[in-house]
């Protein structure tokens, strides 16, 4: 059997100083051209055909799209942001001054800002983090806790099962069908619960330090939820609303 296909690769074309709507602060950012290459068993074949690129922020990890032609150069090293923004990015404050306007806003008084910003400014890291949670779970993965124990009860029905079945000869059949039940179970209990884990570990530790400037209330929250769920984001329904109250107010 031959396998062959196309596959993404990316590449490094350098650093930059950026705005991460996320960290709502000027940081540095990996660029990367993304590709699609043709591969035979998996090995790709230079850097493919062009599809995009992609800013990394090198604080919240988070991809955003990038026009590599904004930037006057990208560096070879990763330099803090003081020192990368004039070499890479010298009209910042133009391209995004009415961004940093807001943002200087928001510290000052969230009184200045319009219910449109206000409402746009909410959705803003809920939308920039939806591709995540996509990927994440556009197909079946196994955690750590998961894999754990699906491992326990493989090796678990490989031997609990004999052992009880030689205690009580008369039941070994049920036996055997109880461990398997209670393994497909276990296993079942830490499928869900991977998805909770998922956005508590990866999302929520982004998306909340992006939300605690506006303050946000419950119920402003839960509408953002139920209209990212609305449009078919998975960020909508995955997110538990109590967990991320818990983290904003922690």
């Amino acid at each position: 059997m031959i396998i062959w296909g196309t596959k993404r690769v990316e590449r490094t074309l350098g650093y930059a100083a950026d705005f991460c709507p996320l960290c709502r602060e000027v940081r540095t950012f990996k660029v990367k051209r993304i590709g699609m290459a043709g591969h035979l068993y998996y090995l790709s074949f230079g850097q493919g055909e062009l599809a995009g690129y992609v800013r990394t922020c090198t604080t919240c990890g988070t991809d955003l799209n990038a026009n590599p032609d904004q930037y006057a150069k990208l560096s070879d090293e990763a330099l803090p942001p003081p020192q990368l923004q004039p070499i890479t990015f010298p009209n910042l404050a133009a391209v995004h001054g009415a961004r940093l306007a807001i943002e200087k806003t928001l510290k000052a008084s969230m009184a200045k800002l319009s219910a449109e910003d206000r409402v746009a400014l909410l959705k803003e890291p809920f939308i920039l983090l939806s591709p995540k949670v996509e990927a994440r779970f556009a197909s079946t993965h196994f955690d750590g806790p998961t894999g754990l124990t699906l491992l326990a009860a493989v090796i678990g029905l490989i031997f609990i099962p004999a052992l009880l079945a030689g205690a009580f000869p008369s039941y070994s059949t049920e036996l055997v069908f109880t461990c398997i039940g209670v393994a497909i179970v276990a296993i079942g209990v830490q499928m869900f619960l991977q998805s909770e884990r998922f956005m508590r570990k990866k999302v929520i530790p982004v998306l909340a330090p992006a939300l605690k400037p506006l303050k946000p209330t419950p119920q402003e929250l839960e509408a953002v939820l139920k209209d990212m769920k609305s449009l078919g984001r998975r960020i909508g329904s995955k997110l538990k609303l109590q967990s991320l109250l818990a983290a904003l107010q922690g």
